[in-house]
């Protein structure tokens, strides 16, 4: 349902910003930090939380 729902639609955007002669850029992020949800053990489920990538968008420190 997450592709459907984000990425299908991220996916029309950025063909449609390039039609236009718009630069459009992409990214993932995915590196999951033994400090994100370190309760879960489910080696499946462990990927990146939503919005994890800010502090190194950002530089807010603390990384």
């Amino acid at each position: 349902m997450s592709d459907l729902d984000f990425t299908a639609a991220l996916l029309r955007d950025m063909k449609y910003f390039t039609t236009t002669g718009s630069s459009a850029y992409l990214y993932s992020f995915d590196y999951f930090s033994p400090l994100a949800w370190p309760w879960l053990n489910i080696t499946q489920l462990r990927q990146a939380p939503h919005t994890w990538e800010m502090p190194y968008l950002y530089d807010e420190g603390g990384l």
